[in-house]
């Protein structure tokens, strides 16, 4: 069994949320990736998203945390991913968001397409689309899982 800590981010922009997905895969997912040692979530999300889209983002709090797992053949893997909300420096254009990495890509899914998007982890496009893509700083911390 292999388990991940990760930190991802909620990025908003004109009624729709950034996702990523692995070129070639139909599944997408929140930016964001594993927390390297004596690093905070925090960080995580941050270096992320300047090293895969070149894109400087600011935590605006903290909103919860999801765990699933999937297999990769006969390998177990469990994740416990931290999420933030985020905001976008005023110098990045949102418009068009483009990878730094070659086997991924970005892109933004409105709220009225949650329903039918393959967003992963499902309690994580579940909260979503109950959520509707608002929030505030105040809200209670969210829980989902997937096991």
């Amino acid at each position: 069994m292999h388990f991940h800590s990760t930190a991802r981010g909620i990025l908003i922009n004109d009624g729709a949320v950034l996702v990523t997905r692995v070129k070639g895969d139909d599944k997408t997912f929140l930016p964001g990736g594993h927390i390297d040692a004596k690093e905070s979530a925090a960080t995580t999300v941050i270096r992320e998203l300047n090293e895969e889209a070149n894109l400087k983002v600011n935590i605006d709090c903290f909103l919860g945390a999801v765990e699933n797992n999937w297999h990769i053949g006969q390998e177990l893997n469990t994740e416990l991913c931290l999420l933030f909300l985020l905001s976008s420096d005023a110098d990045n254009n949102l418009e068009t968001i483009k990878s730094c990495e070659a086997h991924i890509d970005y892109l933004w899914l409105k709220k009225e397409d949650l329903v039918t998007s393959n967003l992963y982890p499902l309690a994580l496009r579940e909260w979503l689309m109950s959520s509707q893509l608002e929030f505030t700083k105040s809200q209670p911390a969210f829980w989902g899982s997937d096991l």
